[in-house]
């Protein structure tokens, strides 16, 4: 159950954004295209394991989520000129979506 005061969403109903179309082309089901992340604030490969797996679950989802701040969100680094950098996951109560800059999606409990 979310907290009093928490902001809930349906989840699978947002458009998702990306630089260089790293989740696919806008409003499509997203897809991590992992051949554009050349590195991460830690384990490329698990984190954008992570990040995919949360994609694939959430997407097509309606369950609700909780809006809650971020504290822990590692960066990666895409094969892209001009904006390289992406801050899409963030770990509260484990690794949830980032939505923007602090804010964070969780699924409702």
């Amino acid at each position: 159950m979310a907290a009093e005061g928490a902001n809930v969403v349906p989840f699978g109903s947002r458009r998702w954004e990306a630089p260089a179309s790293v989740l696919g082309r806008p409003f499509e089901q997203p897809a991590l295209r992992r051949d554009l992340l050349l590195a991460a604030d830690g384990d490329v490969g698990h984190l954008s394991g992570v990040l995919a797996e949360c994609f694939a679950t959430w997407a097509a989802s309606e369950a609700p989520v909780v809006l809650e701040r971020d504290a822990t969100a590692p960066e990666f680094f895409i094969d892209v000129p001009g904006e390289p950098a992406w801050r899409p996951l963030a770990n509260v109560e484990g690794w949830n979506i980032r939505l923007e800059p602090g804010l964070v999606a969780r699924p409702e409990t």
